[in-house]
């Protein structure tokens, strides 16, 4: 994992620890990795698109295959995973609930 990355993942994290507000969005995040080498596949493209909002988008996989949607709405949710030369790969029905603490 590049340092960057580390480090924004470390802000974050110490930042959740003073905070004590409540909020109604998630986060939906993932890795695309070739299925027969296990490499990451950097730079696919990840649309989603929410079956119970009007609300869609595309994001991109960084260098190491991770992708993050930030503050989306609870709800249900498809997701569509495609890279230049692979074969698309589709996720349906996936909930993104709300917690109440």
């Amino acid at each position: 994992m590049c340092r960057a990355l580390r480090f924004a993942i470390a802000v974050f994290l110490g930042a959740l620890a003073h905070l004590s507000a409540q909020t109604t969005q998630g986060l939906i995040a993932g890795r695309i990795v070739n299925s027969v080498t296990g490499h990451p596949v950097s730079g696919a493209t990840v649309s989603w698109n929410s079956t119970t909002l009007a609300a869609s988008g595309t994001q991109k996989s960084d260098a190491a295959g991770y992708y993050f949607l930030p503050l989306l709405s609870a709800g249900t949710y498809s997701l569509r995973a495609e890279g230049d030369t692979f074969q698309p790969q589709e996720l349906q029905e996936l909930e993104l609930p709300v917690r109440v603490w």
